[in-house]
């Protein structure tokens, strides 16, 4: 154990964030004594030795997402470590400040490409999108240099850094504590389980997900189980709207938010995992962590038919890849899937074995922790 004085800044993850607190302050805390986290605050908060929290304002609004920034940047003044890890895109400016006035150790980790991000947030037109995406472009293009390190949790966007001193690829991989210890084989119930796990956006493929539910509720008796937030009130009153005009609220479940942990548990309920992505850059390049929790607990998955995703399904045969805007055509191959339970019941025991072979936190560790080692 060393003495480095570590803090990890984060202006809109919550503190006990998978990747940020569940896999990387977890794994430090292996070589590390103490870590500092600033976060939001949040009410009973209980967190692993080792981990001193620091809270900021959790009120909602850009006002107040300004003056969190402010506030972030006294308190890891404040705080006063050796190494500073940033966690959101708004604190490459507090990064930047850090590393010029105070000489401290910055990292950046990028959980996804951010400047093809803006260009496709729904609450923006496209003008302002495409002028605010250059300025953080622009922004990165200036301040990044100066960082002491890079951490990407995709190697797709690695291309758009690999001119930086050092970048390190540390993926998003699950946690071999959530990978189920046996496999099941496919549900003996007249029920057919499918689920959406995440945050519940158009772009997410909400409404293809519905649509794919319809097509599958009109010749099986399936159930959808939806986990993770809505994007917004104003979506989640349609969704329920389009649910009650097809006459099947009868047969879908919505959780909310739920935490990781239970959200694991939930899902190895079911029979299969969907996620029909829209064909945005920063999805067709990479591979959703969900990919590998519903792996990991037996799940079989219909995706997106991504290059990339296709190209792995052929490799390791996780599940079925459809074109999400023509599902009507895909029906029968969908069918297929589905019908052939015994294929089913292979693929779900086949695919825990491929992630504990490939897709665990535990190998991405290795290379966070030597990261650190190198930078000190």
């Amino acid at each position: 154990m060393t003495d480095l004085k570590i803090c990890i800044l984060t202006s809109q993850h919550p503190t006990r964030d998978v990747r940020i607190y569940q896999k990387e302050i977890y794994s430090l805390l292996k070589r590390y004594k103490e870590i500092y986290l600033i976060s939001k605050s949040e009410e009973g908060l209980k967190l692993y030795p080792g981990v001193i929290h620091v809270g900021i304002n959790n009120r909602p609004g850009l006002f107040y997402r300004l003056l969190r920034n402010i506030e972030i940047f006294a308190k890891a003044v404040k705080v006063n470590a050796r190494v500073y890890h940033l966690h959101d895109p708004d604190l490459i400016y507090v990064g930047v400040v850090l590393k010029v006035l105070f000489r401290k150790k910055i990292i950046y980790d990028i959980h996804e490409y951010f400047v093809d991000i803006i260009r496709h947030r729904n609450y923006l037109n496209k003008s302002l999108a495409r002028i605010l995406s250059n300025i953080y472009k622009f922004s990165e293009k200036l301040i990044l240099p100066f960082f002491d390190l890079l951490i990407l949790a995709e190697e797709s966007y690695y291309n758009f850094y690999e001119k930086h001193h050092n970048v390190v690829i540390v993926q998003n991989f699950i946690k071999s504590e959530y990978v189920l210890k046996e496999g099941q084989s496919f549900s003996s119930e007249e029920k057919l389980d499918v689920v959406f796990l995440g945050g519940i956006t158009t772009q997410r493929g909400i409404w293809e997900t519905l649509e794919l539910f319809k097509i599958l509720n009109n010749r099986y008796n399936a159930r959808l189980h939806l986990i993770g937030s809505f994007e917004s009130e104003e979506l989640q009153k349609k969704v329920l709207q389009k649910m009650e005009q097809e006459k099947l609220l009868g047969e879908f479940v919505y959780y909310g938010y739920v935490q990781h942990e239970q959200a694991i548990k939930l899902i190895r309920d079911f029979d299969i995992g969907v996620f029909l992505l829209h064909p945005i850059k920063n999805y067709t390049t990479s591979l959703p962590t969900k990919l590998f929790e519903f792996m990991g607990n037996g799940l079989s998955v219909i995706c997106s038919d991504f290059d990339k995703l296709t190209a792995l399904n052929k490799e390791i045969g996780f599940g079925l890849t459809v074109n999400i805007f023509n599902l009507e055509a895909e029906k029968n191959r969908i069918f297929d899937f589905i019908d052939n339970k015994a294929s089913l019941a292979s693929s779900r025991i086949k695919n825990i074995e491929t992630v504990r072979k490939h897709y665990l936190w535990e190998y991405e560790e290795k290379k966070l922790l030597q990261a650190y080692e190198e930078l000190s």
